[in-house]
């Protein structure tokens, strides 16, 4: 069951205080997102041999397009970084699609450390937080007859929001995440007092996160085995984020509340950790004392992810190549080391059976469709979409039509 499908019919915590928010919020922090089409939707990859989906390398050839750093200017809180600059540092880059928003996390840091208990998400792990409202209509709630905050006077956590941790991990595989939300149990209660309160922490094995809220995450090393940085992609669909599955409720220019952080952990200083945030001086989590005037203030803790414009277009704009989905036979996004992208007529070239390494099936909107017990689970009659990838690392999409839960090619 979806969580924020339960989270909108929750009632607002009306027993709890509502403090005056003591400055007016900086929109000043947004992270662009920029649209895919469904083909390029379709190249989203999970355990395809340490490789980034293709979309992402549009970001390694232009400089233009938008992405979130966080380094030693983002302490928040915890220890300080060590000043060299090499301590601990993130990118931030998103796309987002019919079927939802896509995060590659980019991390580098000098001492990757372990799992030191099965809760440690305070040691080398990303951090995200998001809401289904935008953060103009978060802060311009406060004082109305529905504020859309739990208690300002303890945190900026909303009953809408989601937090996902993931860690990166030491030398051992990283297998779970934590999603942390709203707990509707604790509605009208007089004994809150902390943030810890209002969360319900969920610990959730990734390979589970697709069947549970069709979350994937792909856990990447270093392109070129680079051992100080490490990579993370997220696919998160629309309904996690408040919208019908299935539905993107975003269009070009609208804005949802987001934000982010690194957690790091040196093991020179077991007990302690450095908080990297985008926003300063802390998170919707906290409400922390201002690591540079000291004072405890209310924060302006979210910013927005803007949904903006096609991938293809702005690359298009800059002289770059793009994604052709109309391209038959000939060799597309050229951005995207080792792969050649082929949209090719029915039957113009099929590649031999022995040569292939991975088949997938989608519709044409780009969802992926399963096989169970060696039939296809699509509707009768609907069209499908084969992708093929064969060893040499061609990309091969042939079309035909679902019928008793097979395909059928036209002749």
């Amino acid at each position: 069951m979806k969580r924020f499908t339960v989270l909108m019919l929750c009632l607002f915590v009306t027993s709890l205080s509502v403090a005056q928010f003591e400055r007016a919020p900086d929109q000043s922090l947004k992270l662009t997102a920029y649209h895919l089409s469904s083909a390029e939707e379709a190249l989203f990859q999970v355990d395809d041999n340490n490789q980034k989906s293709c979309f992402w390398y549009c970001w390694d050839i232009s400089a233009s397009l938008d992405r979130a750093t966080l380094d030693e200017n983002n302490w928040a809180y915890g220890t300080l970084p060590d000043g060299t600059g090499n301590d601990c540092g993130m990118d931030l880059m998103a796309a987002y699609g019919d079927r939802g928003v896509y995060f590659l996390f980019q991390v580098t840091d000098d001492d990757w450390q372990g799992l030191i208990y099965p809760e440690a998400y305070g040691n080398d792990a990303c951090e995200l937080f998001i809401d289904q409202h935008s953060s103009t209509e978060l802060y311009g709630s406060i004082g109305s007859a529905a504020p859309l905050f739990i208690d300002l006077s303890m945190s900026q956590l909303t009953e809408s929001f989601a937090q996902f941790q993931i860690r990166f991990g030491g030398s051992e595989p990283v297998e779970n995440f934590r999603y942390n939300l709203f707990n509707i149990h604790v509605a009208g209660e007089p004994w809150l007092s902390n943030p810890e309160n209002f969360v319900s922490y969920q610990t959730v094995r990734i390979d589970d996160a697709e069947a549970l809220y069709g979350i994937r995450v792909d856990i990447l090393d270093a392109e070129g085995g680079v051992t100080s940085v490490r990579r993370q992609e997220w696919f998160v669909p629309w309904d996690v984020w408040g919208a019908s599955p299935g539905v993107a409720p975003q269009s070009a220019g609208s804005e949802l509340a987001m934000t982010f952080g690194y957690n790091d952990l040196d093991a020179a200083e077991p007990n302690s950790f450095t908080a990297l945030r985008w926003r300063l001086p802390g998170d919707p989590f906290h409400k922390e004392a201002n690591p540079i005037s000291g004072a405890e203030e209310s924060v302006d803790a979210w910013g927005d992810i803007a949904f903006g414009m096609n991938l293809d277009d702005f690359l298009e704009g800059e002289g770059q190549p793009v994604f052709d989905e109309a391209t038959a036979g000939a060799a597309d996004h050229a951005y995207c080391p080792g792969w050649i992208d082929v949209q090719v007529p029915i039957n113009r070239w099929n590649p031999r059976s022995s040569n292939i390494v991975k088949t997938q099936y989608f519709t044409p909107g780009g969802r992926m469709l399963k096989v169970i017990d060696g039939a296809l689970q699509a509707p009768s009659n609907s069209v499908i979409l084969r992708k093929q990838i064969t060893a040499d690392n061609r990309v091969v999409i042939t079309q035909g039509i679902a019928t008793d839960g097979k395909i059928s090619y036209a002749r």
